[in-house]
């Protein structure tokens, strides 16, 4: 079970602002921005795409600067066990 509220920042086009809330009951997902989220997560829309679907490896991203993480990194690292 993951306890978190994530903020993403998705650049160019089909981006926004996007929040993942997984304290709620219900998993919620909004396009919205939120002040008390655990982590911010920064990439270009098409780069979330490939990590989405596989394509992109989120640690590589991670170190070639293709994926920005503000916050807490243990709860981004959780990431996989939803989007993978």
């Amino acid at each position: 079970q993951i306890d978190g509220c994530y903020q993403f920042h998705l650049t160019g086009e089909g981006g926004g602002e996007w929040v993942v809330d997984l304290t709620q009951p219900s998993d919620q997902c909004r396009q919205a921005t939120v002040d008390d989220a655990g982590v911010t997560i920064t990439m270009s829309a098409a780069d979330f795409l490939d990590l989405v679907q596989g394509r992109l490896n989120g640690r590589m991203a991670l170190m070639q600067g293709k994926l920005k993480v503000d916050g807490d990194f243990s709860l981004a690292m959780k990431l996989q066990q939803f989007l993978g």
